[in-house]
Protein backbone atom coordinates (compact mmCIF):
# COMPACT_ATOMS: atom_id res chain seq x y z
CA UNK A 1 0.00 0.00 0.00
CA UNK A 2 1.21 3.49 -0.85
CA UNK A 3 -0.55 6.71 0.12
CA UNK A 4 0.07 10.37 0.89
CA UNK A 5 -1.93 9.81 4.09
CA UNK A 6 -1.82 7.22 6.89
CA UNK A 7 -1.98 3.59 5.74
CA UNK A 8 -3.86 1.73 8.45
CA UNK A 9 -4.12 -1.72 6.87
CA UNK A 10 -2.91 -3.79 3.93
CA UNK A 11 -6.46 -4.06 2.58
CA UNK A 12 -8.08 -7.08 0.95
CA UNK A 13 -7.27 -6.61 -2.73
CA UNK A 14 -4.50 -5.65 -5.13
CA UNK A 15 -4.49 -2.81 -7.64
CA UNK A 16 -1.25 -3.93 -9.31
CA UNK A 17 0.33 -7.37 -9.43
CA UNK A 18 3.75 -8.28 -10.83
CA UNK A 19 3.88 -12.10 -10.65
CA UNK A 20 7.38 -13.51 -11.02
CA UNK A 21 6.25 -17.06 -11.76
CA UNK A 22 3.27 -19.04 -13.02
CA UNK A 23 2.24 -20.18 -9.54
CA UNK A 24 1.78 -16.59 -8.35
CA UNK A 25 -0.28 -15.77 -11.42
CA UNK A 26 -2.48 -18.84 -10.94
CA UNK A 27 -3.04 -18.13 -7.25
CA UNK A 28 -3.92 -14.45 -7.43
CA UNK A 29 -5.22 -13.54 -10.89
CA UNK A 30 -8.72 -14.78 -10.10
CA UNK A 31 -9.18 -12.33 -7.21
CA UNK A 32 -7.89 -9.21 -8.96
CA UNK A 33 -10.62 -6.51 -9.00
CA UNK A 34 -11.92 -4.63 -12.02
CA UNK A 35 -9.64 -1.71 -12.86
CA UNK A 36 -6.49 -3.48 -11.69
CA UNK A 37 -3.48 -4.43 -13.82
CA UNK A 38 -1.21 -7.46 -14.00
CA UNK A 39 2.33 -6.93 -15.33
CA UNK A 40 4.26 -10.06 -16.27
CA UNK A 41 6.92 -11.65 -18.50
CA UNK A 42 5.02 -12.97 -21.52
CA UNK A 43 7.70 -15.59 -22.24
CA UNK A 44 7.42 -17.25 -18.82
CA UNK A 45 3.86 -16.71 -17.61
CA UNK A 46 0.47 -17.42 -19.17
CA UNK A 47 -2.71 -15.94 -17.66
CA UNK A 48 -5.88 -18.04 -17.56
CA UNK A 49 -9.46 -17.15 -16.63
CA UNK A 50 -8.82 -13.42 -16.35
CA UNK A 51 -11.58 -11.59 -14.42
CA UNK A 52 -13.54 -8.94 -16.30
CA UNK A 53 -12.01 -5.49 -16.12
CA UNK A 54 -8.47 -6.64 -15.31
CA UNK A 55 -5.83 -5.25 -17.67
CA UNK A 56 -3.18 -7.78 -18.69
CA UNK A 57 0.21 -6.19 -19.37
CA UNK A 58 2.52 -8.77 -21.01
CA UNK A 59 6.11 -7.61 -21.33
CA UNK A 60 8.80 -8.89 -23.72
CA UNK A 61 11.29 -8.85 -20.86
CA UNK A 62 14.09 -10.56 -22.78
CA UNK A 63 14.01 -7.84 -25.44
CA UNK A 64 13.67 -4.98 -22.98
CA UNK A 65 16.64 -5.99 -20.81
CA UNK A 66 19.18 -6.49 -23.59
CA UNK A 67 22.52 -5.40 -22.16
CA UNK A 68 21.66 -6.07 -18.51
CA UNK A 69 20.09 -9.42 -17.63
CA UNK A 70 19.57 -8.30 -14.01
CA UNK A 71 17.33 -5.35 -14.83
CA UNK A 72 13.92 -7.05 -15.08
CA UNK A 73 12.83 -5.34 -11.86
CA UNK A 74 13.81 -1.97 -13.31
CA UNK A 75 11.54 -2.59 -16.29
CA UNK A 76 8.59 -3.50 -14.06
CA UNK A 77 9.05 -0.37 -11.93
CA UNK A 78 9.28 1.83 -15.03
CA UNK A 79 6.06 0.33 -16.42
CA UNK A 80 4.19 0.90 -13.15
CA UNK A 81 5.37 4.51 -12.86
CA UNK A 82 4.34 5.28 -16.41
CA UNK A 83 0.86 3.87 -15.80
CA UNK A 84 0.61 5.93 -12.61
CA UNK A 85 1.45 9.10 -14.50
CA UNK A 86 4.77 9.66 -12.71
CA UNK A 87 7.39 11.53 -14.72
CA UNK A 88 10.43 9.61 -15.97
CA UNK A 89 12.75 12.19 -14.37
CA UNK A 90 11.52 11.06 -10.95
CA UNK A 91 12.59 7.51 -11.78
CA UNK A 92 15.97 8.77 -12.99
CA UNK A 93 16.57 10.43 -9.63
CA UNK A 94 15.69 7.21 -7.81
CA UNK A 95 17.93 5.06 -10.02
CA UNK A 96 20.86 7.40 -9.43
CA UNK A 97 20.40 7.15 -5.66
CA UNK A 98 20.03 3.38 -5.69
CA UNK A 99 22.79 2.40 -8.12
CA UNK A 100 25.36 5.21 -7.78
CA UNK A 101 27.55 3.11 -5.47
CA UNK A 102 27.82 0.47 -8.22
CA UNK A 103 29.33 2.86 -10.72
CA UNK A 104 28.34 5.01 -13.67
CA UNK A 105 27.98 2.09 -16.09
CA UNK A 106 25.37 0.35 -13.93
CA UNK A 107 23.43 3.59 -13.47
CA UNK A 108 23.37 4.31 -17.20
CA UNK A 109 22.42 0.73 -18.07
CA UNK A 110 19.45 0.79 -15.70
CA UNK A 111 18.36 4.20 -16.99
CA UNK A 112 18.42 2.97 -20.59
CA UNK A 113 16.40 -0.13 -19.75
CA UNK A 114 14.00 1.86 -17.59
CA UNK A 115 13.37 4.17 -20.55
CA UNK A 116 12.52 1.17 -22.73
CA UNK A 117 10.03 -0.10 -20.16
CA UNK A 118 8.54 3.36 -19.65
CA UNK A 119 8.06 3.89 -23.38
CA UNK A 120 6.70 0.37 -23.91
CA UNK A 121 4.02 0.97 -21.30
CA UNK A 122 3.08 4.30 -22.87
CA UNK A 123 2.65 2.64 -26.28
CA UNK A 124 0.88 -0.55 -25.23
CA UNK A 125 -1.04 -0.21 -21.96
CA UNK A 126 -3.83 1.95 -20.59
CA UNK A 127 -3.06 4.25 -17.68
CA UNK A 128 -4.34 3.35 -14.24
CA UNK A 129 -7.77 4.81 -13.40
CA UNK A 130 -6.11 6.87 -10.67
CA UNK A 131 -2.92 8.92 -10.55
CA UNK A 132 -0.25 9.10 -7.89
CA UNK A 133 -0.48 12.53 -6.19
CA UNK A 134 2.59 14.75 -6.25
CA UNK A 135 3.77 15.94 -2.86
CA UNK A 136 5.62 19.09 -1.93
CA UNK A 137 8.03 17.11 0.27
CA UNK A 138 9.51 13.63 0.37
CA UNK A 139 8.13 10.92 2.63
CA UNK A 140 10.00 8.04 4.21
CA UNK A 141 9.00 4.53 3.15
CA UNK A 142 9.21 2.30 6.22
CA UNK A 143 7.66 -0.89 7.49
CA UNK A 144 5.90 -1.11 10.82
CA UNK A 145 8.84 -3.04 12.26
CA UNK A 146 11.32 -0.40 11.11
CA UNK A 147 9.18 2.35 12.62
CA UNK A 148 9.04 0.40 15.89
CA UNK A 149 12.82 0.04 15.89
CA UNK A 150 13.29 3.74 15.14
CA UNK A 151 10.99 4.69 17.99
CA UNK A 152 12.80 2.40 20.40
CA UNK A 153 16.21 3.82 19.52
CA UNK A 154 14.92 7.40 19.66
CA UNK A 155 13.49 6.65 23.12
CA UNK A 156 16.89 5.54 24.38
CA UNK A 157 16.65 1.74 24.43
CA UNK A 158 20.09 0.35 25.31
CA UNK A 159 19.35 -3.37 25.64
CA UNK A 160 17.33 -5.47 23.23
CA UNK A 161 16.86 -9.21 23.54
CA UNK A 162 14.89 -11.36 21.13
CA UNK A 163 14.21 -14.80 19.75
CA UNK A 164 13.55 -14.57 15.99
CA UNK A 165 9.82 -15.13 15.49
CA UNK A 166 7.63 -13.61 12.82
CA UNK A 167 6.35 -10.98 12.63
CA UNK A 168 8.71 -9.38 15.17
CA UNK A 169 12.04 -10.39 13.61
CA UNK A 170 12.22 -7.14 11.63
CA UNK A 171 12.46 -5.15 14.87
CA UNK A 172 15.44 -7.27 15.94
CA UNK A 173 17.13 -6.83 12.57
CA UNK A 174 16.65 -3.05 12.49
CA UNK A 175 17.96 -2.46 16.00
CA UNK A 176 20.87 -4.86 15.45
CA UNK A 177 21.90 -2.98 12.30
CA UNK A 178 22.26 0.26 14.29
CA UNK A 179 23.39 -1.20 17.61
CA UNK A 180 27.12 -0.55 17.28
CA UNK A 181 26.82 3.09 16.25
CA UNK A 182 24.25 3.86 18.97
CA UNK A 183 25.75 1.83 21.80
CA UNK A 184 22.92 -0.70 22.11
CA UNK A 185 23.48 -4.24 23.37
CA UNK A 186 21.54 -6.76 21.28
CA UNK A 187 21.22 -10.43 22.20
CA UNK A 188 19.60 -13.24 20.23
CA UNK A 189 18.55 -15.66 22.97
CA UNK A 190 17.79 -19.39 22.87
CA UNK A 191 14.06 -18.96 23.56
CA UNK A 192 11.44 -16.43 24.67
CA UNK A 193 11.73 -17.47 28.31
CA UNK A 194 15.35 -16.39 28.32
CA UNK A 195 14.47 -13.23 26.41
CA UNK A 196 11.98 -12.03 29.00
CA UNK A 197 14.22 -12.85 31.95
CA UNK A 198 17.12 -10.96 30.36
CA UNK A 199 14.93 -7.91 29.68
CA UNK A 200 13.56 -7.93 33.22
CA UNK A 201 17.07 -8.24 34.64
CA UNK A 202 18.41 -5.41 32.49
CA UNK A 203 15.51 -3.15 33.44
CA UNK A 204 15.95 -4.00 37.13
CA UNK A 205 19.59 -2.91 36.83
CA UNK A 206 18.50 0.47 35.47
CA UNK A 207 18.88 -0.08 31.73
CA UNK A 208 16.12 0.88 29.31
CA UNK A 209 15.36 -2.58 27.89
CA UNK A 210 12.99 -3.96 25.30
CA UNK A 211 11.91 -7.08 23.47
CA UNK A 212 9.33 -7.94 20.81
CA UNK A 213 7.64 -11.22 20.00
CA UNK A 214 4.56 -12.87 18.54
CA UNK A 215 1.57 -14.59 20.13
CA UNK A 216 3.26 -17.94 20.63
CA UNK A 217 6.40 -16.30 21.97
CA UNK A 218 4.43 -14.18 24.40
CA UNK A 219 2.80 -17.34 25.78
CA UNK A 220 6.27 -18.48 26.86
CA UNK A 221 6.98 -15.11 28.47
CA UNK A 222 3.93 -14.92 30.72
CA UNK A 223 5.44 -16.70 33.73
CA UNK A 224 8.43 -14.36 33.85
CA UNK A 225 6.16 -11.34 33.37
CA UNK A 226 3.97 -12.51 36.24
CA UNK A 227 6.94 -13.10 38.52
CA UNK A 228 8.36 -9.65 37.73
Amino acid sequence: RASNGPVRSMGDSLDVMVPLNQDTMDRHLGVMPSGSSVIYDEAKITPENTPEGVQLCPLPIKELIVGNKLAANTVAVAVILNMLGIEFDDLVDALERIFSRKGKAVVESNMEIAQRGYDYAADNFSAFPYKAPRLSKGLAVVTGNEATGMGALAAGVKFYAAYPMSPSTGVLMYIAQHARELGVMVRQVEDEIGVMNMVIGAAHAGCRAMCATSGGGFALMTEAIGMS
